[in-house]
């Protein structure tokens, strides 16, 4: 039984999103990368990183990580890369800004039970980018993008073809994410978990 994620998750406006750029040092006027989580291997942010050096030598960009860095100093280095902006944790109120001001969610992890930030994403307006090994491809058909290998080339070749076709795929995701949105509420995983007991 799949589960639902908060109806407080919505876009936030595009005053919102200045004030959230301005707060953090982000541009508003080119593409925004970002990655929500804890910061361990088996969500390759290395690989992450090194495939956002490799994409901003083509085209002005930024990486927005946030969550706490459990490599152990392993991607101290990394975190230095210029255009990214690491954020240990931001206020429960910024969410929606921080997926609002997003061109693409990456999330490039190998294991999830559910894993909610893509879907938060979604519900903010934002698609994302997802590994197909792991659960998520199970869960997110159709409405978000996907790699096979979490390799720096293959995550930068397809953050560039994403953001050279972003508004198309943009459209075609929300839509098809918008006609599946009231099966991910928590009002159906209960339903669906009541008829177990009756």
């Amino acid at each position: 039984i799949l589960s639902g994620v908060e109806s407080t998750f919505q876009p936030a406006s595009q005053v919102e999103i200045q004030e959230f750029n301005k707060k953090y040092g982000l541009k508003d006027t080119i593409p925004t990368l970002g990655f929500l989580g804890s910061m361990f291997r088996r969500r390759h942010l290395k690989e992450l990183i090194e495939a956002f050096n490799i994409v901003k030598k083509h085209q002005p960009m930024q990486l927005l990580l946030v969550g706490q860095d459990f490599y152990g100093g392993e991607i101290d280095s990394l975190l230095q890369s210029d255009s990214l902006v690491w954020i240990p944790r931001i206020d429960e109120a910024e969410i929606n800004q921080f997926y609002s001001s997003l061109d693409l969610f990456l999330y490039i992890s190998e294991y999830e039970g559910f894993g909610f930030p893509p879907m938060e994403a979604l519900k903010c307006g934002t698609i994302s980018l997802l590994l197909e090994k792991t659960s998520l491809k199970e869960i997110y058909p159709e409405i978000a993008c996907f790699i096979t290998e979490a390799t720096p080339g293959q995550i930068a070749e397809k953050i560039q073809m994403i953001l050279q076709n972003r508004e198309k795929l943009k459209s075609s995701i929300l839509k098809k994410f918008n006609e599946k949105a009231t099966y991910f509420t928590w009002q159906r995983a209960a339903s669906d978990y009541l008829k177990f007991f009756k």
